[in-house]
Parts: C-alpha cells; structure tokens; sequence
C-alpha cells in the first residue's frame, strides 16, 4: 500500500506533465534558434580577409616548409594542430578565409557536440537540466561576445580543438573509471594521452590539460601509475613545447637551457591559466566604480595588484 502511495506521489500530475513538455519544447527551441541566430552574425561579422596575427602566421608559413612552419610557436602559442586545417586553404584554395570561416565553425560546433555527448553520459541527470545544461553551453561556444575569436576561422579552429581535445579527454577518463577490459583500458589511456598532446600543440593554455587531467585521474581514484604517467607525460609535452622554435617575445624563454631558472615563472603561468577567468570575473565587480573611460587596470589600486594574474 505504502510502496503504491509512493509511486502515486512521484508520478508527475496531468499539469505538471504539461509544463514539463513545453519547457523541454522551449529549451529545444532556444538553441536551435540561438545557434542559427549567431552562426549568421558570425558569418556576416566573419574575417573574409587576412587580420591581425595571421599577417605574421601567413609569412612564417609561406617562408618555411611543410612541416616546419607548423612546428613554429606564435608569441609562445604553438599551433601544430590547428595550422594543419588553415595551410591545406593557404595552399590550394588561394586562402579563402570564408572557408577557413566554415572551417572554425565546424571544430566549435564538434567542441558543442561533445558536451552535449558528454550530458548523455550523465544518468542522474533528467531530460529538463540536460537541455538546460545543453543550451548553456551553446551559449558559451556560440556567445558573440568573444567575435574577435569566433568570426576568425584560424583562431576558431585554435581554441576549439583544444576545447575537443580536453572533453574527449575528460570522457576517456570517466570510462576508465568504470571499465574492468585491460585491453580497453588501455587504448582510453591512449586516447587521455593523445587528447592532451592535441591540447598542448593547438594553443598555449592547452598546458593546462595536463594538470586538470590528473587532478581527475586522482578523483576518480584511478591509481598512481594513471596519475604518474601523466604527470610525465604533462613534464615531457611542456619540455617538447620549450624546444619549439617561437618567432615572438614571450615572458617564458626558449630552449631548454633555461628550463629550471624558468621554473617558477612556468609553475606561475599554470596558476595564472587556471585562475585567470576567475580573477577577471571578480575584478569587474570591484571596479565598478571606476570611470568608463578610463581601463580600469590603470585605475584600481586592487586592479593594478591583480594584473600580472590576468596577463
């Protein structure tokens, strides 16, 4: 009788029902009109010509070959992986920045995809939040706040690959926690491994996978030779990305010589990735009161002592 009553009480009402449906309707309708919405001010805001870093990127490439030129850091940033989307356009579609464009927007809607994989694989998760969840992070990867990133299809397919590269990793590691296979196990370590060697070499803060990857590891209580092999792996990808040649001032110095007096600047630079939208994030709030017209990290006692994090 009790157990009955109990699945009277959890069973959704008639009305309840009803605006559960619209709400799933709504949230559906939402993205999908707020997708379209900004994929078509990001094609009409798009870079149809060459812009900014790209002057200085097209030079290097055309100036070197293949593989070379993508072996190259910009300012510190490498871009092996994401240089291998914009060189086939370079070379033979006469850099038509417009497919480039497509291109970008494809690696961020893949980068959307697997989050909305990764709700899927969450069953304490009911269908209403996983569409919340879904149309939050079209939102985030859509948002046409961050233009001057998404309207470059090279800068695009820069910070999406490495956003791809660290999801897919964070799913190779959730199932590692629940497969028993050896031989399973083994190729998704293989996939955690390559997802950040594809982070490290897209853009600078894909460093920062290593660290995040093994604080998971160790969440998930996937032993300590998990987290030892990534922890060198992390070490051999940083010393690799030190080797590279960069054709820009960069606060880290070249070469390997100068690893370990570089040391602490480096072990700063992974607080500073991690930190910094937090650090922006609460720095608006304490510069409210600061003139418009004036930046407020030239104006802000408390700014000026946060900026070196937010470099």
């Amino acid at each position: 009788m009790k157990g009955n009553l109990s699945r009277e009480m959890r069973r959704p009402s008639g009305s309840r029902s009803i605006a559960r449906s619209i709400l799933v309707v709504v949230l559906i309708l939402a993205t999908v009109v707020f997708a379209v919405h900004a994929l078509a001010l990001l094609y009409d805001g798009r870079y149809s010509v060459t812009r900014q870093d790209y002057w200085r990127i097209y030079a290097l490439d055309l100036e070197f070959p293949f593989p070379i030129n993508a072996l190259y850091r910009y300012n510190d940033h490498p871009t092996f992986f994401p240089s291998l989307f914009w060189l086939p356009i370079l070379y033979f579609f006469q850099n038509n920045q417009t497919l480039l464009f497509w291109t970008g927007q494809a690696v961020t809607l893949t980068t959307v995809g697997l989050l909305l994989v990764s709700l899927g694989r969450s069953p304490s998760l009911g269908l209403v939040p996983r569409l919340a969840l879904g149309l939050l992070y079209t939102l985030a990867s859509l948002w046409l706040g961050k233009i001057n990133v998404t309207a470059s299809g090279g800068f695009s397919c820069m910070t999406s690959l490495l956003m791809n590269a660290v999801v897919l990793g964070f799913l190779a590691l959730g199932r590692l926690q629940t497969t028993e296979s050896a031989r399973t196990r083994r190729w998704l370590f293989a996939g955690v491994l390559g997802a950040g060697i594809v982070a490290t070499f897209s853009f600078g803060t894909g460093m920062a996978a290593w660290p995040t990857f093994l604080l998971l590891a160790l969440f998930y209580r996937l032993g300590w030779k998990i987290a030892a092999a990534l922890a060198v792996a992390g070490v051999v990808n940083l010393i690799i990305l030190l080797l590279l040649p960069n054709n820009g001032e960069s606060a880290v110095s070249d070469g390997l010589s100068h690893l370990l007096p570089d040391l602490p600047q480096i072990i700063a630079r992974y607080f500073q990735v991690l930190g910094a939208p937090w650090i922006d994030y609460g720095s608006g709030w304490l510069s409210r009161s600061i003139n418009p017209s004036t930046s407020w990290r030239e104006s802000s006692a408390c700014s000026e002592w946060l900026w070196p994090f937010t470099v």
